[in-house]
C-alpha cells in the first residue's frame, strides 16, 4: 500500500485499550522486531510524520500494514 495525499488508506478500527507507543522510528523498529504482530502506535519520528502526526486520542485508530522498517 502506498499512502498518497488525499486518498484513503488503512482501516479505521476501535482504539485498543492497551497500545505500545514508540516515540521514534528506531524504537518502532525494535518493537516490530521483537513482536511483529503486536498493536503499536507512534508519537514521533518519520513514520509518525508520514501518517500525518495523528494525536492518538479518540475512540478510533487507523490500522495499516507495515511492510518495511529499518
Amino acid at each position: 500500500m502506498t499512502i498518497r495525499r488525499g486518498e484513503p488508506w488503512g482501516e479505521e478500527v476501535p482504539r485498543p485499550e492497551h497500545v505500545a507507543v514508540a516515540s521514534s522510528d528506531a524504537e518502532l523498529a525494535a518493537m516490530v522486531a521483537s513482536d511483529p504482530g503486536a498493536v503499536m502506535a507512534t508519537s514521533g519520528g518519520d513514520v509518525h510524520a508520514a501518517l500525518g502526526r495523528p494525536s492518538g486520542r479518540g475512540a478510533t485508530a487507523r490500522r495499516l500494514p507495515m511492510d518495511l522498517l529499518r
